[in-house]
């Protein structure tokens, strides 16, 4: 059977569109090794390329990945598009957003919606597509026909670590000069878990996984890596729990330590691990831990607890001082809400100044439909799917939407500020020269080039949403 796997294109709403590659369509492909699977990533690829490689591929099934709440609108478009342009093709679609909201895309004319992690549903749907089956076997699967439910399964498929193959990469070489951080440098996705053992209300992440949480064997993780093209030197554990086994990141490390491979590592930690197990982050380091994010969210335990966190302020800055003690970039990451008023802009700012953090991001809580915090908030949103890019404010700011604006970009300019990085500079120099008469330490830091980098890239997305808030017909103002 023919298969063509489809990445959504660009939502030009969005202030910050990911290129990194379909790590989930690679891996989908892959548990289909029998059949002919091809994968179009329309980010980089014209709409027109779609209907070229039906024509050429002729393909019995199309599905499209939907992780992200800002690609529905592109996606439901394509299936429309193929359902309207090519009837006789069988479409599906799966990933976090149709696991959480199926009914999104009835009237899409897609044929199947796949729920959860999709390595046992997929090729059990292809192989009764084949033969020609009764599909009412099928777990985690909804099957329509002109929008309507003819079939449901909504039990998630169980998996363990042997279940989920490496990644068929070879798909999509044509398109890894494209896939790279923000700032273009080559990145792999490795995926070392799934799930979380978590529950913020504002994740999607436990929420799409039905609770679950599969962890990936070290050696299992370690041959993927050593699959990765020499040519690529960067590898993002895609993952929020890459660390958390803690058994398992040792073996890892032990691993790639002894292979001698040589490539740089960034990922997600959560920061009462690295409160725990200061020894296994000084570990990575030797091999190449180049930078972690880590989900600081609140300045205040009261509200890390209303967000379910399960987690401390104190934690946090324990955890921020460790990785500046072995040097381990770190960006910390903090919910801006759209109630927040002046002061808690100030607060935030002021507890960035204070606890020396030079890698901070400012993202706005966002709702993302199927959370807890959807649930709560669902009856103010305002704005489109579109905008569900943590960027834009999707319900009602209490303060004035202009007001609301203008804070948000100050607490960016401020915390990326020249005076705050001549200001650390003049003092880290002064702790060099005054080395012998005292013990002051070094505050951490970036480098100028990284900070006029930030600055130049973050002109443009201020500009747009600006834009589109207060300039454009088609998004109400939020006040």
């Amino acid at each position: 059977m023919n298969i063509l796997l489809v990445h959504p294109p660009h939502n030009r709403h969005a202030l910050t569109p990911s290129h990194f590659e379909p790590l989930a369509l690679e891996i989908l492909a892959a548990t289909v090794p029998a059949h002919r699977v091809q994968i179009l990533d329309l980010r980089f690829d014209p709409l027109s390329e779609l209907d070229r490689h039906i024509n050429h591929l002729k393909p019995q099934v199309v599905g499209l990945t939907v992780n992200n709440t800002i690609h529905v609108n592109q996606s439901r478009a394509v299936l429309k598009y193929i359902k309207k342009n090519f009837p006789e093709i069988m479409t599906v679609v799966g990933g976090h957003h149709p696991t959480l909201m199926p009914e999104d895309f009835y009237d899409t004319g897609a044929d199947a919606i796949f729920l959860g992690w999709a390595e046992k549903s997929f090729p059990a749907y292809i192989n009764h597509l084949q033969s020609a089956l009764d599909q009412t076997d099928l777990t985690g699967v909804i099957l329509l026909k002109s929008g309507q439910v003819i079939y449901q399964n909504r039990q998630l498929p169980q998996l363990t670590s042997s279940d989920i193959p490496r990644p068929n990469r070879l798909l999509t070489v044509k398109y890894q000069r494209y896939y790279r951080n923000e700032i273009g440098q080559k990145y792999a996705l490795v995926n070392t878990a799934r799930g979380c053992p978590y529950r913020c209300s504002f994740c999607a992440c436990w929420k799409a996984a039905g609770g679950h949480y599969l962890v990936r064997s070290a050696v299992d993780v370690f041959r993927e890596i050593c699959d990765i093209s020499p040519a690529i030197h960067r590898i993002f554990f895609a993952d929020d729990f890459t660390f958390f086994d803690v058994q398992r990141s040792h073996e890892l490390y032990r691993l790639i330590k002894e292979s001698g491979i040589r490539k740089k590592y960034t990922g997600y930690c959560r920061s009462d691990i690295i409160v725990k197990y200061p020894d296994l982050f000084r570990e990575w380091k030797e091999i190449g831990l180049e930078n972690l994010t880590i989900g600081f969210e609140a300045i205040s335990d009261d509200q890390l607890r209303t967000y379910g966190k399960r987690n401390q302020v104190a934690v946090n800055e324990k955890a921020a001082k460790i990785l500046e003690d072995i040097n381990v970039r770190f960006s910390a990451y903090f919910l801006i809400e759209p109630d927040f008023e002046k002061a808690d802009f100030e607060k935030i700012s002021q507890y960035v100044m204070d606890r020396n953090l030079v890698r901070p991001r400012f993202v706005v809580l966002t709702p993302l439909p199927g959370t807890e915090l959807f649930d709560q908030l669902k009856n103010r949103i305002n704005l489109d799917y579109d905008y569900f890019d943590f960027m834009h404010w999707v319900y009602p700011t209490r303060l004035a939407a202009i007001e609301f604006f203008y804070n948000l970009m100050r607490l960016y300019y401020t915390a990326f500020s020249f005076r705050r990085y001549f200001k650390i500079l003049f003092k880290n120099i002064l702790s060099i020269l005054l080395k012998k008469f005292s013990m002051t330490k070094k505050l951490p830091s970036i480098s100028f080039l990284e900070l006029l980098a930030l600055r130049i890239m973050a002109f443009p997305l201020r500009q747009k949403l600006y834009k589109q808030y207060f300039q454009a017909d088609q998004i109400k103002k939020a006040d």
